[in-house]
């Protein structure tokens, strides 16, 4: 009968639960570092910091690192928010408002 509950993600399989210490941590199969059993944490592992992962298990933990991890946003700048940050609706408008503003009469 199958266990009950959420299905564990792909990057488990370079990894294994280290139950001598008591605590939720694993070991990487690569290189024996242990660290938090952390989904993220444990793909960040082996994308960025694992010198012996191989390409195949890289290419799985990027995929699913692109699923999961959100898209940073940029920075806000001097109070403003730049061009990328900015809305959809936001630039819409800007953009309405600099039209109107070039096909009125100028004031004196």
């Amino acid at each position: 009968m199958p266990k009950a509950g959420r299905r564990r993600s792909a990057v488990w399989a370079c990894f294994t639960e280290n139950t001598a210490s008591g605590k939720r941590r694993v070991l990487c199969l690569f290189c024996h570092h242990d660290l938090v059993a952390n989904p993220i944490r444990m793909v960040r592992h082996i994308v960025r910091q694992c010198p012996n992962a191989d390409e195949h298990h890289k290419k799985i933990c990027r995929e699913y690192q692109a699923l999961t991890v959100p898209a940073r946003r940029r920075p806000v700048v001097g109070g403003q928010a730049t061009e990328a940050a900015k809305s959809a609706d936001a630039l819409e408008l800007e953009s309405a408002r600099v039209h109107s503003d070039a096909s009125a009469p100028p004031t004196e």
